[in-house]
């Protein structure tokens, strides 16, 4: 993900993101991981929870995976929706997308992307 918006997020969320963790994933995806981050602070002040930290936050496979040192159920369950989100979600821009295969490698595509990625002619 981009320096802008690695900054935002530790920015915003400075209690999950303790460590300048980077994001080892494209910037289609932002909004995903902020909307999980802000469900994660909505859901522990809520609860009364302490704010978990996340560890890492990358793509593997073509799905989001997203750690935290330790974590509550709930938080654990959004999490989960939001890596399933990702499933259809272009990695890359943000559009509809699905789960893309080429020679081993995977990722989570719109059409348009796919084949750039294929074509090797990325933005």
């Amino acid at each position: 993900m981009n320096n802008k918006l690695t900054i935002k997020l530790h920015d915003e969320f400075p209690e999950l993101y303790v460590y300048q963790i980077s994001f080892e994933l494209y910037d289609g995806w932002y909004k995903i991981i902020h909307d999980l981050s802000q469900k994660i602070y909505d859901i522990c002040k809520e609860k009364g929870y302490e704010i978990p930290i996340a560890i890492q936050v990358k793509e593997k496979f073509g799905n989001l995976r997203f750690y935290l040192e330790a974590g509550y159920d709930e938080v654990y369950d959004a999490i989960d929706e939001a890596e399933k989100l990702s499933e259809i979600t272009c990695e890359y821009c943000g559009e509809d997308g699905k789960i893309r295969e080429n020679h081993g490698w995977y990722l989570t595509l719109c059409d348009e992307d796919y084949e750039k990625w294929l074509n090797r002619d990325w933005k």
